[in-house]
């Protein structure tokens, strides 16, 4: 096309509102992020939660502090005894949107990145989707399957990874573009709506944004990212040249028109390296430094996703949810780590385009791809539970890292794909049963219409398509009939009591109403019009979607909480001097006064230095020498040592139980107290106040706990 856009010339500015009502549902997931991240910020609120609040935002706020100064933002001074803050590529320093952090408080840069970060996904996953080609509702439904469900949704605590996901759907773009064959029609449109546009764009400009959406993701920070990313692109790489030009023998044998778009993606997915090399060759220095640089079989699997939690797949909330006030969280490993829900619509069409109804389409060809995606990145997440752990192992590069659960990007992806030709289809198969009822009334003397037309299914279909409803209400029913086996076999980390399974249980109730009106719409399409059926399945992914977010969702924070800018962490800077300090509490009993303190890494925004911190890596002579890897660990027997005092550390900070050598195991139990424990809170014995002693270098003092803690 050349010329001025007709829809954009000012003579014509009044085709804007048609768009906008014919692609609604684009419009509201666009403006979905801006309203759920931008308004708290008006009230002085900012989302942080999990690694964002005690690492990523610190990190960034250094970042843009260092380039506004004229800086590079290399080296990381004030956790450990330096670290890098490029180079340990939770920083995200050398992406784009970073740099923002130096022009723009730090409160609405950080909330623009949030935002950029789901825009870029919803923008890109519904370009992607509708040159499967989908109708512009169906890609609707899987971009907002994508962005706002499953593995964008429960890694929000994760910025780095989120950002870098989210250029996902651009590569698969490129890709999809670069393989093209000539005069193919790029977009699907419904019968009452102008045809899709052919005529590609040139293969070049395809390369342009392979290579962008390359660099953007390996510049956000997340190496998981970058890895799943590269994997689900070759795979649809592989897949796009078997189906367009080794399938196709009626056309003759051409080597050139092969080996064109081959070229032009080594040069895309090349430049991409290249621009991303300010991120990941300063990350593969480091990596060789620190104690990723021999990685193990042992530390490669660590955090793979037990099999038994697949089932979250299904019912993200079988454990607990990530609000403590409706039941907390007491699965295996953390929330967001086993978090792969994009909708019950989506797990109704995986199956659902297994049936005899759809599989024998023509369009079927285009899907089968993301049935492969989806078995081998469900295989990857599963890790050390399955012997293809071994495999991945052996891949140079993929075995240094860990959290093997991530790799559910590629379940997710491949889910809320198959959602869109789902949806596609079945818009398409009642717009077609409704436009041919319509020519038979048409005719003359014709048959009366008598009703709206509805398509048989086989009882072996209509079992597919049952199946989501039927786990979800496996799993409610063994909530509140047999909780305790149902946990014993998932697997739980934490104990839970009988509000927690109640609050569950009752958490379950809600997925199965809404996985039961999901899976009447999808038997009974024929029973709406099409309009009717479009409004249905919307309300049922909205009312899906908010339900997931609100439970995973944590609330924003004020500025105060972010910055740590209270009076504890003023007397922490007055008591540190000119020392660094360090904190002993592995098992985090005190964790809001640590946040309120300016635990370490939280250290960085108020420039106290300290001895400790957390990153994903860290050097591996300072870990062995000192054993100071997660924010507040160490190896105790380093205090008996110089180790402290070369790095110049002043202030140890723990709880009196840690300092408690346990008593004899021969205390009959209604004596003992679970150790470590708060002194003031045990029953067991007669107690008496201590005062308050303070302790010289190299002194000792005895207290009485009036009880043998075990």
């Amino acid at each position: 096309m050349s010329g001025p856009d007709p829809h954009m010339t000012r003579g014509d500015g009044r085709r804007i509102i048609p768009w906008v009502r014919g692609h609604i549902g684009l419009v509201v997931l666009l403006a979905a992020p801006v309203l759920v991240f931008g308004i708290p910020l008006l009230f002085g609120q900012v989302f942080l939660d999990g690694d964002n609040f005690i690492q990523n935002f610190p990190l960034r706020v250094l970042a843009g502090q260092d380039l506004i100064h004229g800086h590079l933002p290399l080296l990381n001074p004030y956790i450990f005894s330096g670290a890098p803050l490029l180079g340990g590529f939770n920083a995200g320093a050398a992406y784009p949107l970073t740099w923002l952090f130096a022009i723009l408080p730090a409160e609405l840069a950080w909330t623009l990145n949030l935002i950029a970060a789901y825009e870029v996904a919803v923008v890109g996953m519904y370009l992607f989707l509708r040159r499967q080609p989908v109708w512009s509702t169906a890609a609707s439904f899987g971009a907002a399957a994508f962005a706002f469900g499953g593995y964008l949704s429960g890694q929000i605590v994760h910025i780095d990874l989120v950002s870098g996901a989210a250029w996902l759907p651009w590569m698969l773009l490129a890709v999809h573009g670069l393989t093209e064959p000539p005069g193919t029609v790029t977009t699907a449109s419904p019968p009452t709506a102008a045809p899709g546009r052919a005529g590609p764009a040139p293969r070049w400009w395809w390369a342009l944004l392979l290579a962008a959406a390359t660099a953007m993701t390996i510049l956000a920070g997340a190496p998981e990212a970058v890895l799943d990313s590269a994997v689900i692109a070759v795979i649809y790489l592989i897949w796009r040249y078997w189906l367009y030009w080794r399938s196709d023998r009626r056309q003759p044998f051409a080597l050139r028109s092969r080996l064109a778009p081959l070229g032009l993606l080594v040069v895309g997915a090349g430049v991409g390296l290249v621009a991303g090399a300010a991120q990941w060759l300063p990350g593969l220095v480091f990596t060789a430094q620190s104690q990723r640089s021999t990685p193990t079989y042992q530390f490669f699997i660590t955090g793979s996703l037990p099999w038994r939690l697949t089932a979250l797949v299904f019912s993200p909330f079988v454990v607990g949810t990530n609000q403590q006030e409706v039941s907390g969280y007491f699965g295996d490993y953390n929330f967001p780590e086993v978090t792969s829900y994009v909708g019950i619509l989506a797990l109704i069409g995986f199956f659902a385009l297994l049936t005899s109804r759809w599989r024998r389409r023509p369009e079927a060809s285009r899907w089968w791809v993301w049935y492969v995606v989806l078995v081998l990145s469900l295989l990857s997440a599963w890790g050390g539970d399955t012997p293809f752990g071994h495999l991945l192992f052996l891949i140079p590069g993929i075995n240094s890292q860990r959290l093997l659960s991530r790799n559910l990007l590629g379940v997710d992806f491949a889910l809320a794909t198959l959602l869109a030709w789902w949806v596609h289809m079945v818009l398409a198969d009642r717009a077609r049963t409704r436009s041919e009822a319509a020519a038979v009334a048409a005719v003359p003397d014709g048959p009366a219409a008598t009703g709206s037309p509805r398509t048989r299914s086989r009882p072996v279909d209509v079992a597919l398509t049952c199946i989501p409803l039927a786990v979800v209400t496996v799993l409610c029913v063994g909530s509140w009939l047999w909780a305790s086996g149902l946990e014993r076999f998932i697997g739980t980390q934490y104990p839970s009591d009988s509000s927690m399974r109640m609050a569950v249980a009752a958490v379950l109730t809600g997925g199965v109403a809404i996985a039961a009106a999901a899976t009447w719409v999808a038997l009974f399409p024929g029973r709406l019009s099409p309009a009717g059926l479009r409004r249905a399945l919307a309300t049922v992914m909205a009312v899906d979607l908010a339900f997931f977010t609100i439970l995973i969702l944590h609330g924003p924070v004020t500025h105060t909480t972010a910055y740590a800018s209270g009076p504890t962490a003023a007397e922490l800077t007055a008591a540190t001097g000119n020392g660094r300090f360090i904190i002993y509490d592995p098992d985090r009993f005190v964790q809001g006064q640590l946040f309120a303190m300016g635990q370490t890494d939280l250290n960085v925004l108020k420039q106290l230095p300290s001895a400790q911190g957390y990153t994903a890596l860290v050097s591996g002579e300072y870990y062995q020498a000192t054993g100071a890897h997660l924010q507040e660990d160490l190896d105790p027997y380093t205090l008996a040592g110089p180790t402290w005092d070369d790095l110049n550390a002043t202030v140890l900070l723990s709880l009196p139980s840690y300092f408690v050598t346990p008593g004899p195991t021969t205390t009959p139990t209604h004596l003992a107290t679970p150790f470590p424990s708060d002194p003031n809170a045990f029953t067991g014995g007669p107690k008496r106040p201590t005062d308050p002693v303070s302790l010289a270098s190299g002194g000792r003092h005895t207290w009485y706990f009036g009880g043998t803690l075990t």
